[in-house]
């Protein structure tokens, strides 16, 4: 699983891309996006759907990296000229060991000790 935050700023009214600069934008939290495996296409893509056009949007990986190398630094906008639609963020897998899917826990039946009337 990876873990996305969107960003949200307004089309300004009079949006010229040679002088709007992304970096010094102001940029509003919009939503949080938890990408795994089970909502990728075969091609490893996830859509969404429903994003205002009237908004610029930003999304940057948090750095929530269990079973993979971490992308530091991987901010991407749809902002400008060469919007990058897709968004693409490549990360390396760790060799880690998914531990808690593989163990099982065993419970015994112990008998106990009836307590005797002196302990009463």
């Amino acid at each position: 699983s990876a873990v996305f935050t969107l960003y949200t700023c307004p089309l300004p009214e009079n949006y010229d891309p040679a002088t709007f600069d992304p970096e010094t934008a102001v940029w509003t939290n919009f939503t949080k996006v938890v990408v795994n495996s089970e909502i990728m296409d075969e091609n490893g893509l996830v859509k969404i759907s429903g994003l205002d056009p009237d908004f610029f949007y930003k999304i940057k990986e948090d750095a929530w990296a269990f079973g993979y190398t971490y992308q530091n630094g991987g901010v991407q906008y749809t902002v400008g000229d060469e919007v990058e639609n897709p968004f693409i963020f490549v990360n390396t897998p760790k060799p880690v060991k998914f531990s808690e899917a593989s163990i099982r826990n065993v419970f015994n039946e112990k008998t106990g000790s009836s307590s005797s009337s002196s302990d009463k």
